[in-house]
């Protein structure tokens, strides 16, 4: 089982990242085609974390807040113009 203290210093890095997509979008530039600039790529990180760390651990009200900021950027991205949307691999 993953330890708290590490599940903590990952959420918190995901975290960081999210904020890093959340503001490139608000720059309306269009995402890398890279893995790490795709909400998908985190929403994983964070649900790989929860099966480790398991539902009922103190992380996972953070990892719920921080899958709530990825949909937000799912829904801004599917609103978004069609030229301002990442490439897909």
């Amino acid at each position: 089982m993953v330890t708290v203290n590490r599940s903590e210093h990952e959420l918190a890095h995901i975290s960081s990242m999210i904020g890093q997509l959340e503001r490139l979008l608000e720059r309306e530039s269009s995402p890398s085609s890279h893995a790490v600039f795709h909400a998908e790529y985190w929403r994983r990180r964070v649900e790989s974390l929860l099966a480790q760390a398991g539902t009922a651990t103190p992380v996972a009200a953070r990892a719920a807040v921080l899958m709530a900021r990825l949909d937000a950027l799912d829904d801004a991205l599917a609103s978004a113009p069609r030229s301002a949307r990442p490439v897909s691999r």
